[in-house]
C-alpha cells in the first residue's frame, strides 16, 4: 500500500455519489515528493472512482484534472499536488 492510506476519511456510501466536495488523500500531511503526488491522483484516486462505478469523461493530458461521468451527472476533479487534496465540482446534470 505504501507510503499513503490508499481512503480518504469520508464514509463509503458519501464518496460514491457525485457532489461539491474536497477529498484529503494525504490526512497525514507528509510532505509530497512528485512521485508519491502523481501515484495519489492517477492510481490510488483514479481507482477508487473506478471501484464506484463512475467512467471518466475526458482526461488533460497534463494530469491536471479528470471529468468523471456518473449516469447523466459529470464531475470536474482536480488535484493540487503539493497538499494531495482532491476537489470536485459538478459541472453538468
Amino acid at each position: 500500500m505504501g507510503l499513503f492510506s490508499r481512503k480518504p476519511q469520508q464514509p463509503e456510501e458519501e464518496l460514491a455519489k457525485p457532489m461539491n466536495r474536497e477529498i484529503d488523500l494525504n490526512p497525514s500531511r507528509k510532505n509530497l515528493e512528485w512521485e508519491d503526488a502523481y501515484t495519489l491522483w492517477t492510481d490510488n484516486y483514479s481507482t477508487m472512482r473506478m471501484e464506484h462505478g463512475w467512467k471518466v469523461y475526458e482526461v488533460d493530458d497534463a494530469s491536471e484534472f479528470v471529468i468523471w461521468q456518473i449516469d447523466e451527472v459529470k464531475v470536474l476533479a482536480t488535484f493540487d499536488y503539493n497538499t494531495g487534496i482532491v476537489t470536485e465540482e459538478i459541472v453538468l446534470k
